[in-house]
């Protein structure tokens, strides 16, 4: 087993090998790539008005028994994300729905690299949003150095959890948040690890350290669409 992957060889910053080499020693060719795909529901269940978060974890296949059913297995990982965050904040009751999928195999000849896990909760269900749905507190985590491509974020939706956002998120919610992280750090058992993946490095490294500070973020996409207009007419200002 080499202790530098042939892609970690061939990444546009293998100029840096032996500076990080220490931190990718093991055989890629065993790793999957599982996205996890998080939607959440308030106001609408409409598919494209989901509050979406989208988590990336490795799974080491050479733990895998011959023939192993890959489905259950990714059926499990999405019920512990959803279980994670339906129970980050004593929530509205919206629908929650989790899809974990691979997204990237070393085997071409895998039979089960189409495999998608599901878990929904509360199908259906869309109650008012207490907040603007733009609000979210960002989860912000790396993989060994803080740097362009080994971190990432999540915005998680105040509107999901039934909660007013004040001025500034509370002590106790972003400890909430950070329990999230760890939830997620522990998803899949033995041989599953939180990460983050670099599409422009073709890079996935396993999170270290996750932060959360007391401000809000927001995101404009989770914003309903209008649905109606007022429109009024002005007289023209007299010119003097």
């Amino acid at each position: 087993m080499s202790l530098v992957p042939t892609w970690l060889k061939n990444a546009r910053w293998a100029y840096k090998i032996g500076d990080w080499a220490g931190e990718f020693a093991y055989d890629t060719t065993a790793q999957l790539l599982v996205e996890v795909r998080v939607e959440m529901f308030t106001d609408t269940t409409f598919p494209a008005d989901a509050m979406e978060c989208h988590l990336h974890f490795t799974v080491d296949r050479s733990l895998e028994p011959a023939g192993f059913d890959r489905r259950p297995q990714l059926d499990a990982l999405a019920q512990e994300v959803g279980e994670a965050v339906d129970a980050l904040w004593d929530g509205l009751g919206g629908q929650i729905s989790v899809f974990a999928r691979i997204i990237q195999t070393s085997s071409e000849t895998d039979v089960n690299r189409f495999e998608t896990g599901v878990w929904i909760a509360r199908p259906g269900n869309a109650p008012a949003s207490l907040c603007p749905r733009e609000v979210a507190l960002c989860l912000s985590y790396f993989g060994a150095r803080n740097l362009p491509g080994m971190r990432g974020r999540i915005f998680l939706p105040v509107a999901y959890s039934g909660s007013i956002a004040l001025a500034r998120p509370d002590q106790s919610l972003m400890a909430d948040a950070l329990d999230l992280g760890r939830a997620f750090a522990a998803a899949g058992g033995t041989g599953t690890q939180w990460s983050v993946y670099s599409r422009t490095q073709g890079l996935a490294f396993s999170i270290t350290d996750s932060w959360v500070d007391d401000e809000w973020d927001t995101q404009r996409s989770r914003g309903l669409n209008p649905t109606a207009r007022m429109e009024a007419k002005h007289d023209e200002a007299e010119v003097l």
